[in-house]
């Protein structure tokens, strides 16, 4: 499935060829390997800019950041000082659970301005909780 070191060529731009990716929707492709800017990056932000640029120099094209992270301004700012372009990267953000229609649609436009980016490849509810019938924020989605 991956390919071994020595078969890596570098392409024209000096990059590696992309990451394996999995189909996700027509068209669409998902790299296996994504950089997450959770975990260890949440409140350190000193090293999400520098661990972005990185991870895209080495051609790494997954990114995956969320609200709840409250780095993905940093992550927009790597992304967009990284010369690489932006329909070459998939970056995945999410929202803080599931929080109604209009704030949802609020919540992305906020992301896309912090991640410097005019559209997201995927975009999830964060630690969904379980059916609330006063939340339709699911359902109006999908309409």
């Amino acid at each position: 499935l991956f390919p071994k070191d020595e078969d890596r060529q570098l392409s024209d731009t000096g990059l590696p060829p992309p990451a394996p990716a999995a189909v996700i929707a027509p068209g669409v492709e998902k790299p296996f390997v994504s950089l997450g800017t959770g975990g260890g990056m949440v409140g350190n932000r000193s090293v999400v800019e520098e661990a972005v640029r990185t991870w895209l120099s080495i051609g790494g094209s997954g990114l995956d950041t969320a609200i709840d992270y409250k780095n993905d301004d940093l992550v927009g700012a790597a992304l967009e000082g990284s010369g690489i372009l932006r329909e070459q990267v998939f970056l995945t953000t999410k929202q803080p659970g599931p929080i109604g229609f209009h704030e949802t649609v609020e919540a992305l436009r906020d992301s896309l301005v912090r991640l410097r980016t005019t559209y997201v490849d995927l975009y999830l509810i964060h630690f969904p909780d379980l059916p609330d019938p006063k939340n339709q924020s699911g359902k109006e989605l999908r309409q």
